[in-house]
């Protein structure tokens, strides 16, 4: 591993969470040896632009940018970064994006969008747990499906890190309880308890 990246948490959200992540993200303490990937199916634009008016340094996912420490990074639903597009032969609740992977090339890690994906909260949770093992943090927040259960085993099965916002009980947000229901998360938590616990796994 890279001496310059000690950790990276990833973060997965749907529908509700993007509001979670943007407070969860806006008082985060980063430190400088650390990432944050964060993939949202909506409203990214709205988290990016809010954490850039924040002071914060956010950058937004690239093919062939390198993951740089002390950076929170977004994928942004558009052509241009994360080629988001709704296929009318592929069916999908998520609409299709890129495959996100993270190529290491001398201790160095980037980007890189290839092909296409449906769960793609599920493909990234997978890149962080092949790039970076035990120092992978995997967290997801409020959403509808079931997107991010995958990788939440990856992560584990790598010897990294898990967590999960507590469900709402009679709401349909079933990201946490699909997440939960795999049995390998590590720390259930109110959401307003997540950003202390992430800066505490961080460190």
């Amino acid at each position: 591993m890279s001496t310059d990246i000690s950790k990276v948490a990833v973060i997965g959200s749907s529908t509700g969470g993007w509001k979670e992540a943007q407070t969860i993200l806006g008082s985060l303490t980063l430190p400088e040896t650390t990432s944050v990937v964060y993939i949202p199916h909506v409203h990214a634009q709205d988290v990016y632009d809010h954490l850039l008016g924040q002071g914060k340094r956010v950058k937004k996912i690239e093919h062939g940018k390198l993951l740089e420490p002390g950076v929170i990074y977004v994928g942004i639903d558009d052509e241009a970064t994360f080629g988001y597009g709704r296929h009318e032969d592929l069916e999908g609740f998520y609409g299709i994006r890129k495959e996100l992977q993270i190529v290491e090339v001398d201790g160095t890690y980037s980007f890189k969008l290839r092909g296409e994906v449906n769960l793609y909260v599920d493909s990234t949770f997978i890149a962080v747990a092949d790039a970076f093992g035990e120092a992978a943090i995997g967290l997801i927040l409020m959403g509808m499906g079931d997107d991010g259960a995958k990788g939440i085993i990856a992560i584990k099965l790598k010897g990294g890190t898990t967590l999960s916002r507590e469900p709402i009980p009679n709401m349909n947000y079933s990201m946490p309880y699909m997440a939960i229901a795999t049995g390998d998360i590590d720390h259930v938590l109110p959401v307003e308890e997540i950003g202390l616990k992430l800066e505490q796994l961080l460190s």
